[in-house]
């Protein structure tokens, strides 16, 4: 990737520590607020340690657990008023203006679910597991393997749209200690064909949270090297940010052209304002 000329670097709006380990980022454009998934104790352990803090649209803690309980919570999605998280190994869902938990899928045989995304089309939800190399459809409080295979390198980043499906994967062969002999690539998924289409010829990182800029570009975080990459359809690849510990599940508003991105290794979420690209 080519690094950003000055013209399109983002500029920083706000940085808010306080967090602990926190993995994902969301907004919702109703109660105006930022949802941050945190970890707080070790990524696969049940220890009913983690929760979910909002945020106003400056970057404020409004509620430090909003939600609380949770195992290790990972990646989140909005749609219809509720929230959906990842917790290891099911996928709980709660009410946005209350907080209350309205549901739990179980993941039989999961055992590092990681993003989430909702599908504008129906009521499908689609979460990657890393370690089972498994993309789940969960549809009310039914779940189904849609996809599985060493083909989806350890699928982190999902993102469903009504053209398919992008997954930013992690890397081919991952190891218990996360390492991978090769680092993972952004992929188009046709949701018939089942056909993955990569966006890159050589891998490009250990890829975390994943955004659309567009139509024919996204947003992708590289959660190892610290860096997040805007890369088009066709190949080209700009290097926005780097020199972070842990750049994980960020979340992009369009409207406002604001990235927002969760720092897993410094306990803090960091906000941007991105120029057109």
């Amino acid at each position: 990737c080519m690094p950003a000329s000055e013209a399109k670097k983002p500029l920083a709006l706000w940085s808010t520590p306080g967090f602990f380990a926190p993995e994902s980022v969301v907004f919702d454009a109703g109660t105006q607020s930022y949802y941050v998934s945190n970890v707080v104790g070790n990524a696969p352990e049940k220890d009913g340690k983690g929760w979910i803090s909002r945020l106003d649209a400056h970057g404020k803690i409004v509620q430090e657990k909003w939600v609380k309980g949770l195992n290790a919570p990972k990646g989140m999605a909005i749609r219809a008023g509720v929230l959906w998280v990842s917790d290891i190994d099911a996928v709980a869902s709660f009410d946005l203006k209350t907080g209350k938990k309205k549901g739990l899928v179980k993941v039989p045989g999961a055992k590092f679910l990681n993003d989430v995304s909702a599908s504008p089309i129906g009521n499908e939800v689609f979460v990657t597991d890393m370690f089972t190399n498994q993309i789940i459809s969960v549809q009310g409080t039914q779940q189904a393997v849609f996809m599985q295979g060493p083909e989806l390198e350890s699928p982190n980043g999902i993102l469903a749209s009504a053209g398919g499906l992008l997954l930013a994967s992690w890397g081919r062969d991952i190891q218990p200690d996360f390492s991978t002999p090769t680092p993972g690539k952004v992929f188009s998924i046709d949701l018939k064909t089942k056909a993955m289409t990569p966006w890159t010829e050589k891998p490009l990182g250990n890829l975390d949270g994943l955004e659309m800029d567009g139509a024919d570009a996204v947003i992708v975080s590289d959660w190892n090297a610290g860096k997040v990459f805007h890369l088009k359809k066709s190949g080209e690849c700009l290097l926005l940010l780097d020199g972070f510990k842990g750049a994980a599940d960020l979340t992009f508003v369009p409207d406002t052209r604001t990235l927002v991105l969760p720092l897993m290794g410094e306990n803090r979420v960091a906000a941007y304002r991105l120029p057109a690209l």
